[in-house]
């Protein structure tokens, strides 16, 4: 344990390599040919905010190939949600730690026939630049997105410099049909 602290000392960890204007105009060229070659890739987010949330099993999958696994990482969740009835699709979703919109992207794009999302979708993070790219990227009627007051070393810290232990979710009370968190933990340093 003390040789990887060591080691992180030097080599910061990939969430907080993205944070580095050159690491992040470095990856996001990664991104230019899957975009324009399919559709579905442009309403992505960057592939600096994709990597600061974990994507893949390895840093190169990370890295040059995470498209896929954004698209489909929570395909399966709302299959179960929906098919056990935690939630329908006019339902009021709470999702802690909604990173850069992974799971809210399903939500958005969702078609069957006639049949969409119409709920209300409000996601919770740490992060302000993930915050600000889903705000510009889902719409305002369907999805909000809400800064947490909560700090870290790693994901976001606030202006003044303190944390606020307790975090009022902005919802009424007895309002919400289902909120969950996925790979928040993991994300705990």
């Amino acid at each position: 344990m003390i040789k990887f602290q060591a080691l992180r000392r030097v080599v910061p960890s990939a969430p907080r390599l993205t944070y580095n204007p050159i690491f992040k105009s470095f990856v996001n060229l990664f991104d230019l040919l899957p975009t324009r070659l399919y559709a579905e890739f442009a309403k992505m987010p960057p592939n600096h905010l994709r990597i600061r949330v974990g994507l893949g099993s390895s840093i190169l999958q990370s890295i040059v190939a995470n498209h896929a696994y954004y698209l489909t990482v929570g395909k399966n969740f709302w299959i179960h949600a929906f098919h056990l009835g935690l939630c329908q699709l006019h339902s009021t979703i709470v999702d802690i730690g909604c990173g850069c919109g992974r799971y809210a992207h399903h939500l958005r794009d969702y078609r069957f026939k006639s049949e969409t999302f119409t709920g209300r979708y409000v996601g919770v993070d740490i992060d302000d630049e993930m915050l600000q790219w889903c705000r510009r990227s889902f719409d305002a009627e369907r999805f909000e997105f809400h800064r947490s007051s909560h700090a870290s070393s790693v994901y976001g810290k606030l202006d003044n410099g303190t944390a606020n232990a307790y975090y009022v979710l902005p919802v009424k009370g007895e309002t919400v049909d289902l909120v969950f968190s996925t790979s928040l933990f993991t994300h705990l340093l």
